[in-house]
């Protein structure tokens, strides 16, 4: 396949399993706090650093459209305690963290606790012209003459009313409260295909539309199939459909924890392509491979190998990356953020290797 093609039309490539096509390098600088300190310690620069990761194939451009709690609730500070911050949030509920430092807030309090609240709160979810920035359509079209892929970022079927409601509240109002639930989900998926008819209309092409889920953890999912397929599956199909007839190709959901479970059914519902398959989870891409063939699967590289060395990333990469080479429809990213003790060094490393091996 020619070297010479732009991003839009690698990922295209890639993505679709067209023969020949290479695995895609899709790793970005998402560190956790302090990595990026240590690497300046150690005596890189942030120009080096920037330069490593623009060794990346381009992820795409994420259009200008606000596609949550619209208008945001206003973000305030509550109280400090030490360095422990509590403040309100944009989705209108109460979190903690810790100052300068956390990399994820403890929720304190969600913004729905009742059907009431919810008949309230659900008119942030309407369509109104203010979703879209004020020069989407003009940067959206600049990005496509760098020939980077376009694609829209929505909330999941499991992951929306876990925002508004909490994992154990949501599991609770499935069996408790499900007319409240499948209103959220048909609100959103309103929203999200009324999105989908605006962009259609200013005549911007969608390349993929990627969906926030987070809704397994490490004995696997959070919900069974019956569920699954009662609140989700309608949903992701309408909408897979919608941007499908737009000419939408590619289909991802981003969820943490072992999903493995989860996989023939997200594939049901029309989703291509799953990440990070984090393994401390127990997820394996290469038997993953195996068992889903047509699966796009993104990243999926143990994170945990790289502050170990050269021999570490060299075992991990050579057991991963020739079975994805050799079936393709894979993008190469470690299983999350990049942890402490990573040294920049070895960093350097496992770009340089898997730039080497799926010949970039």
């Amino acid at each position: 396949m020619s070297s010479n093609l732009t991003p839009r039309e690698l990922l295209r490539a890639c993505v679709t399993f067209q023969p020949g096509a290479r695995p895609l390098l899709m790793q970005t600088n998402w560190l956790m706090p302090g990595v990026e300190d240590d690497w300046l310690a150690e005596g890189a620069t942030r120009a080096e650093i920037e330069a490593l990761f623009a060794r990346s194939d381009a992820r795409g451009h994420n259009l200008a459209v606000h596609s949550g709690v619209f208008p945001e609730y206003e973000a305030r500070v509550l109280y400090e305690d030490g360095d422990v911050l509590v403040r309100t949030n944009e989705l209108g509920g109460v979190e903690k963290l810790r100052k300068g430092y956390a990399s994820l807030a403890l929720p304190v309090e969600f913004p729905v606790k009742t059907p009431a609240d919810w008949a309230v709160y659900r008119e942030r979810l309407e369509w109104t012209p203010e979703r879209l920035g004020a020069r989407w359509v003009e940067e959206a079209r600049a990005a496509l003459e760098a020939g980077l892929p376009l694609q829209v970022s929505l909330l999941g079927f499991f992951g929306f009313p876990r925002k508004l409601l909490g994992d154990e509240r949501l599991c609770l109002a499935y069996y408790d409260e499900p007319a409240m639930v499948r209103d959220m989900c048909e609100t959103y998926c309103a929203l999200a295909l009324r999105i989908a008819d605006e962009i259609e209309a200013a005549g911007v092409p969608v390349d993929g539309v990627f969906f926030w889920e987070d809704m397994a953890g490490k004995q696997g999912s959070l919900i069974g199939p019956r569920t699954f397929r009662e609140f989700m599956t309608p949903y992701y199909r309408q909408i897979v459909a919608r941007f499908r007839q737009s000419g939408a190709y590619h289909f991802a959901v981003d969820t943490d924890g072992n999903v493995e479970g989860l996989l023939p059914l997200f594939i049901e519902a029309g989703v291509t392509c799953l990440f990070p398959f984090e393994c401390q989870a127990g997820m394996d891409i290469v038997r993953v491979r195996e068992r889903y063939p047509q699966l796009v699967i993104h990243g999926g590289i143990d994170k945990r190998v790289l502050p170990l060395g050269r021999e570490a990333i060299d075992r991990e990469l050579e057991y991963k990356l020739p079975p994805m080479i050799e079936s393709g429809g894979y993008l190469c990213a470690v299983d999350h953020r990049i942890i402490l003790e990573t040294r920049y060094a070895d960093m350097r490393y496992f770009m340089e290797r898997v730039t080497q091996m799926i010949g970039k």
